[in-house]
């Protein structure tokens, strides 16, 4: 089984300016041994691929990779475009991009271009990219890209929070969230907390979430703080009191090293606005 949706000149883009565009949407259903090639120089678009059943082996240059259920991988313009079923039934959703930043914004997302564990595929979202594809208002070329964001979004996700390490980071983050407040919450309370090594729970939670838990922790209280300085009156000393950083000192440089001014400078230029 095969489905393909796209444009009806798939090579021309639309009037409409956009950055990007959602170039065709698709599903392909192929039997074992099942292969296709397209050169490079065919393909002058990205595209997206979720498996969502059996697996199947694609090349990037001179490196092969499988694809398994759960699990994406992308082409970028100007790459062969080689495909093999590696079982008795391999499936995937795809989709594609093209315009001028269609590159810049797949590479924005900051993907491995291996093969990534992605969790379940939003069937529901590619569905809809091809209602939205057989539409081709401006509307729907415009909503095609939030689409587009969604599933992308999605595939960096991985979808662990049943795992040991996502259990571990959502409970950090649950803890953080419920104690930020307190000037005595730290790193290593927080590791004896859930029972684990400071050093192991900064592996798992860098590996996850790209910040160590120490940096997420102060963010938190910093994000905090400036919503406070936005939103209310409050002396600038009790705002750090209540986000956990108490020494008006060290919270004055901290909030200066984010925004670039002192808490007091920072108020007054939101009042002008």
């Amino acid at each position: 089984m095969r489905r393909i949706i796209s444009r009806t000149d798939p090579n021309k883009l639309p009037p409409l300016p956009l950055p990007l565009y959602v170039r065709s949407v698709g599903y392909n259903e192929a039997e074992n041994a099942w292969t296709e090639f397209f050169p490079a120089e065919t393909k002058k678009f990205v595209q997206i691929f979720w498996g969502v059943r059996g697996e199947g082996e694609f090349r990037i240059g001179d490196s092969s990779y499988v694809l398994h259920c759960n699990e994406v991988i992308y082409h970028l313009p100007g790459e062969d475009h080689f495909h093999k079923s590696q079982s008795p039934v391999w499936a995937y959703h795809w989709f594609t991009l093209d315009g001028p930043l269609a590159v810049a914004f797949i590479q924005g997302f900051g993907y491995s271009r291996e093969v990534m564990p992605a969790g379940r595929c939003p069937v529901d979202l590619f569905l809809q990219l091809e209602t939205l594809m057989r539409e081709m208002s401006p509307y729907s070329q415009r909503k095609m890209l939030s689409v587009a964001v969604d599933i992308l979004a999605l595939a960096g996700s991985r979808d662990d929070s049943k795992n040991s390490c996502g259990q571990v980071v959502s409970h950090f983050i649950e803890l953080v969230q419920e104690n930020y407040s307190n000037p005595s919450v730290n790193i290593n309370e927080l590791s004896d907390q859930l029972k684990i090594h400071r050093t192991t729970l900064t592996r798992l939670f860098k590996k996850r979430m790209l910040v160590s838990p120490g940096e997420y922790l102060l963010q938190l209280r910093l994000q905090r703080a400036l919503s406070l300085l936005r939103e209310t009156d409050y002396p600038v000393y009790e705002i750090g009191e209540m986000v956990g950083i108490p020494h008006r000192g060290y919270f004055c440089r901290l909030i200066r090293r984010t925004v670039g001014v002192s808490p007091g400078v920072y108020r007054e230029q939101l009042s002008m606005i």
